[in-house]
């Protein structure tokens, strides 16, 4: 089963860690965005929330019952780590470029999220394989003789799309969210903290925040 990695926002003040958002109607901590991909914790550096930095309003939004024994349980801070905001990735979610005109034809189609994109040339190499094409018109062939198909410039078009499972996309979205947050409560964005939990899938009960 794979894991979902979710986003909280809090903000730090006399070096404890409180819950910022988002809340829903019924002012329950929901997470910002679920993903399955978790992008971010590979360009962003992410350490343990430690118990002495935990406040008590973290407490009441994250701790779970745990069982001691059977008939004893307690109250416990599950594995939070955070990073500061102003450190997340930045960079633009929109791939630009020379793409494959089937795998084009593919994300049009479709709702845009579960298509893969085969190949991908930038302008300075699809540039480059035109120029080869023109001077090099030679076939290639197999050991059998048999002409040897090769993609040519002529098979892929100039396409851009948001790439939802980019490392930009999920901190766009975060910053986003963050930026709304931070100004009604009059926190200073170097104080925001991103918290991050692992966890599996969620069920539909517990539906993530999401934009």
């Amino acid at each position: 089963m794979s894991t979902c990695y979710n986003y909280f926002l809090g903000y730090t003040k006399d070096e404890k860690i409180y819950p910022l958002g988002p809340y829903d109607s019924k002012g329950k901590l929901r997470s910002i965005n679920s993903s399955v991909f978790g992008r971010i914790q590979d360009k962003c550096c992410f350490t343990d929330v430690k118990e002495t930095e935990a406040s008590e309003e973290l407490h009441k939004v994250f701790d779970y019952e745990s069982y001691v024994n059977r008939n004893k349980t307690k109250m416990v801070l599950p594995s939070i780590k955070k990073a500061k905001l102003i450190d997340l990735p930045s960079g633009d979610f929109i791939k630009r470029g020379y793409f494959l005109m089937s795998d084009v034809t593919s994300y049009e189609s479709s709702d845009g999220r579960n298509v893969y994109f085969h190949e991908f040339k930038s302008p300075s190499v699809f540039s480059e394989m035109l120029k080869n094409e023109l001077q090099n018109r030679s076939k290639s062939y197999d050991y059998d003789g048999e002409p040897v198909y090769q993609r040519t410039t002529s098979d892929y078009m100039y396409f851009a799309y948001p790439d939802y499972s980019s490392e930009q996309y999920e901190s766009f979205v975060i910053k986003t969210i963050a930026e709304t947050l931070r100004k009604n409560e009059d926190v200073p964005a170097s104080d925001v903290v991103v918290l991050y939990t692992e966890t599996k899938p969620v069920e539909k009960d517990n539906y993530p925040f999401s934009i």
